[in-house]
Formats: C-alpha cells, structure tokens, sequence
C-alpha cells in the first residue's frame, strides 16, 4: 500500500530545512523526508559505507528494473545495467535510468527504513510505476506537499496518514475504485470521511479534493494578501467598461453579501461553462432585496482558488446595490472586494456558506 504523508507550507519549510541543516538534532531527523536527489548517495553509501553488497538487488527492485527492460549485467559490475528492447541490447550505467525509475527505487530503499520519500512535479512517476509499487509486501511512503499533490498520479487505493477531519487528523483509505469497498456499510461522519463499525476511515475522495484549498477558511489570508497587492498603489475610484469577451471556462466569483442588520454572509458562485458577462452577472444577482448589497470578485481560474495568490488573476468585479449596480476592472475590483472582506471580518457577525450562493 502507498502511504501519502501531506506537509502544509509550514511544515514544508521546517522538513526542507531538516533535510539541508546537517547540524539538525537526530530526534527531529524522523520527520525529514528524502527525496530522489538521494539516489545516487544510496550508491555511494554502498559502496564505501555498505557492506560490500551492491545496491538495488534486492528482489524488489530487481523486479521492477526488470519490467521496464532493464537488468544488472552481472553481480560483480555494481553499476551497469543492460537495456533490452526488441533485438537490442545496450548497456548504460545505472545513473542514466529514468527519473521515474531513481523515484521508484529511492522510496522503496528509505521506506524499508521508515522514511518518507519526497515526491514533486520532475520525478514523473506514472501510474505502471505506482502501480507495482501499491503491490509491495511493505508500505510505500510518500511525502508530499499540498501545493504539489496534482503530480501524484495513481488512480488505485492507497493511504492517507494525516487526513484532515475536523480539528485533527486522522490515517484513511483512499479508495479510487469503488469496486474494492462498499460505501453503504460505513457511517459517513463527514462530507470526505466514512469510518467502519471496527473504526478505519475511508474516504472515495483523492488529494486533489480532500486538501483543496478554500478560501473561506482563509479569509485573513486573503485580506492580507490583497492589502499587500493594493499596498503600492492607490487606484481612484473608476468603472469598467463593459465586458466584451467570453471567458473559456467555468470562472469561481467570490461573494460578499452585507446586511443593513449589520450581518455579513461570505461565499461564491461558479459561473456555467463558456460563459459571457451576461450569464455572469444574471448568475449573482440576488432575488430583489432591500436589506442586502453583494460584492463580487470574478477570479480567472480553473473552476477554485488553490492558492491566495489565484486573486490576482481577478478580471472585474460587480457591485450590486439596491438601485444600481457597479463595474469594476481588475485593481479596482480587488481592492473593493478585499475591503467589503475586511468589513465583514471585522464586524465579527459574519456567516460562511458552502455550495454555489446562486441567487
């Protein structure tokens, strides 16, 4: 089974720091990952550290050197393999395999060890390689960082051991094929989560969904970030043009709804496929009230934000009052949405809603 250990940016920060301060105390040294720049260390430490043995020949990776045409000409030369491709045979040394290959068997050394391996966008790990690798006889482990989980690649069942449930974290199965596990005998404790009567979690959500970020649980965030976007420049107050083009792809709009009761409700709405300025703006305009004003920030991203910095690429905002409304371009928009954010933050009387706030 692969084991995926997720780091926060914090986290991140505290391991990478680990894994380049020599000086670190042992005890901290459990929770620094390797990576696959150790592969050709694994090399080195075998032949002058080892004993006498020469690396990767274990049956493992044997096996999976094996099934990508690669073999170790003999017991005796510790670096050459032979590649074996129809009637060809060529040698090279072991330190010209694939990226995805070092990956493969760096993880598979230090995981017999306990240690998480790094993985990141320019190991190109594939789904064959994950593949053999879920169907070790020992756990895989993989450190990964949430801004980097779109370059995990596997659509089998593995493990995540920090998933986030409520205020903790807890060890849950990624089940990718439903066929390998009956939802319907589980109790669904959260949107992501279900738990077994003996107390395992599963869940039939990935990485990409389950540490998907939200900017509604972030909202000081983003207001900082837009403060420091606005902080150079003051841009006076001025209208937009209206929007001519049609936008490729379904666009998240980022909504805050003020009350004349002084409550404040803050969530979004994703536009429909393709759309024009018109489905956009007949898309957040409320049902007629009296009592509310709506700010909206259109955002140009693929369907959320996966980070703050995704405001920038803002394209207009709308501002909806009771009798007109209001357009804005770009630096405007930000900065007009990131203060009706910040009132609503401060006023302490403001509601998150989750799901589309159409209407």
């Amino acid at each position: 089974m692969i084991k995926l250990r997720m780091y926060t940016q914090e986290e991140f920060k505290v391991a990478m720091t680990l894994f380049s301060d020599p000086k670190a105390d042992e005890g901290e040294w459990k929770d620094r990952p390797a990576s696959a720049r150790d592969f050709e260390d694994l090399l080195t430490w075998a032949s002058d550290e080892g004993e006498g043995k020469p690396p990767f020949r274990d049956k493992e990776s044997v096996s999976l050197l094996k099934s990508q045409g690669l073999s170790f000409v003999s017991e005796k030369d510790w670096y050459c393999v032979e590649v074996k491709e129809f009637d060809i045979h060529t040698r090279m040394p072991i330190t010209s395999i694939s990226k995805e290959l070092k990956y493969a068997l760096t993880a598979m050394h230090f995981s017999r060890e306990g240690t998480y391996t790094w993985l990141n966008e320019e190991d190109h790990v594939y789904e064959e390689v994950w593949q053999y690798l879920s169907e070790l006889p020992f756990d895989i482990l993989v450190a990964l960082w949430i801004e980097d989980r779109g370059c995990f690649r596997f659509w089998g069942n593995y493990k995540i051991v920090n998933c986030p449930f409520e205020n903790q974290t807890v060890e849950a199965t990624v089940v990718k094929r439903p066929q390998t596990h009956d939802f319907a005998e589980d109790k669904q404790i959260s949107k992501y989560l279900y738990a077994d009567k003996t107390g395992r979690y599963y869940t039939h959500w990935g990485v990409e969904d389950l540490f998907a970020y939200d900017w509604k649980k972030d909202i000081e965030g983003i207001i900082r970030h837009i403060e420091s976007f606005c902080e150079d420049a003051y841009w006076p107050f001025g209208h937009a043009t209206l929007p001519k083009e049609v936008l490729f792809r379904k666009v998240p709009c980022l909504i805050v709804d003020k009350h004349t009761d002084g409550t404040y409700v803050i969530g979004e709405a994703l536009s429909v496929k393709y759309p024009s300025f018109g489905e956009i703006l007949s898309g957040v305009i409320p049902e007629y009230s009296p009592n509310k004003e709506r700010c909206v920030l259109v955002v140009e991203c693929n369907e959320r934000l996966e980070k703050q910095e995704d405001i920038d690429n803002a394209i207009y905002g709308i501002r909806i009052l009771q009798d007109q409304i209001e357009l804005f371009e770009k630096d405007k928009a930000v900065q007009v949405f990131g203060r009706s954010l910040k009132e609503a933050c401060a006023s302490g009387q403001y509601t998150v809603v989750e799901g589309n706030c159409y209407r």
